[in-house]
Parts: C-alpha cells; sequence; structure tokens
C-alpha cells in the first residue's frame, strides 16, 4: 500500500509540475502573440494613414527583444507660422520615454524636456493597440526655450535621444527642422556669418 501511495503522490506532483510548466508556456506564447497583434496593428494604422512614416520600416523588423528598448524613428520640428512644433516618435513594447534630450555638440549646447504627465497617459492608453508612441511640445516662436533650441540649431547639427529618469535609453537622431505642411527642409539660411 505504500508503494502505491508514493506512486500516486509522485505522479501528482508530476502533473502538477506539468501543469504549471504549461501555465507558464501558455502565458509566454500569449504575451508573445499579444505583442506581435500590436505591431500588424500598428504597420496597419501608419501604412493606411501615413504611408511614408520613417516607422514602418524598423515595425516591419521589430521582434520582441529588439521592442524591449525604445527606438526613436521620428524626431523633427515644425515651423508654423504661430508656432513651433517638436515632435518625436518611437517604437516600443511599453511606452517608458519620460523625456529627451537635444544636444549640438558643436555649440555645446543640451536640453532636456520632459514627457507631460497627459502625454505619458496616452501613450499607455495607446499601448493597448499599438507599439507606436510619441510626444510633442508647441512652442510660441518667442519662447525662450525654443529661441535656444532655434538659436543653437542655425549654428550647428542637433540630435535627440529619448530618455527613462534621465539616462539615453534609445539610438540617437539628428534633429530635422521643416515648414509646416513640407517635407522639405528649411533652407540653411541662418548659417550664415552676417
Amino acid at each position: 500500500m505504500t508503494g502505491k501511495l508514493n506512486s500516486l503522490r509522485h505522479v501528482l506532483i508530476v502533473l502538477a509540475v506539468s501543469a504549471l510548466g504549461l501555465a507558464v508556456i501558455l502565458w509566454a506564447t500569449l504575451g508573445e502573440s499579444d505583442l506581435q497583434r500590436r505591431v500588424n496593428w500598428t504597420i496597419e494604422e501608419l501604412q493606411q494613414h501615413s504611408p511614408g512614416n520613417p516607422g514602418i520600416v524598423p515595425l516591419k523588423a521589430a521582434t520582441p527583444q529588439s521592442l524591449r528598448t525604445p527606438e526613436l524613428v521620428w524626431a523633427r520640428i515644425m515651423d508654423q507660422p504661430e508656432s513651433v512644433v517638436l515632435m518625436v516618435n518611437w517604437i516600443e513594447a511599453k511606452p517608458t520615454v519620460d523625456g529627451v534630450r537635444i544636444t549640438c555638440e558643436e555649440t555645446g549646447f543640451s536640453s532636456t524636456i520632459a514627457v507631460e504627465g497627459w502625454r505619458k497617459r496616452s501613450n499607455s492608453d495607446d499601448a493597448e493597440r499599438f507599439v507606436y508612441f510619441g510626444a510633442y511640445w508647441k512652442y510660441a516662436k518667442d519662447d525662450t526655450t525654443w529661441l535656444a533650441v532655434k538659436n543653437a540649431m542655425t549654428r550647428s547639427p542637433c540630435q535627440l535621444v529619448l530618455l527613462r529618469q534621465g539616462a539615453e535609453v534609445s539610438n540617437v537622431m539628428e534633429l530635422d527642422w521643416r515648414r509646416a505642411g513640407s517635407f522639405e527642409k528649411l533652407p540653411d539660411t541662418s548659417r550664415r556669418s552676417d
């Protein structure tokens, strides 16, 4: 009888461990398929509504491992008639970015800008369906933050990197400055020495 009880215990232990292992595998598989679903949905949405979006190519090559780290895909300043808008977009499994840093090595300029709370909440909400996130900041033409960035950009190229708790967490991208409604870069007239 003791032998049968030991055999029964052994079978129950093996079944419990097997069930636990199966649950872990199933959980991991579901998590990965959810991520793939969000990647596919993001690609479809971008192709439909923004076919030239620079995020499409890296999204098509994205893996669960690559999406653990934010990849900056868009860093642009749009010069509008009444204001200036700094826009950044990145891809990531879940949004963790809380700021950006603009640097212009030739001039020594550096500015850190926080992602506002409402934008972080919006990105978190978007993470239910997408893996493409963004932030933007709108400045009046006479805003001191914008004037400092503009002054630096007129003297040397500037780069932008994504931050998490003050640490750089993404690739570095040259900050692009364009006229609103156009994909042409602004003329480089401001680098003249007059």
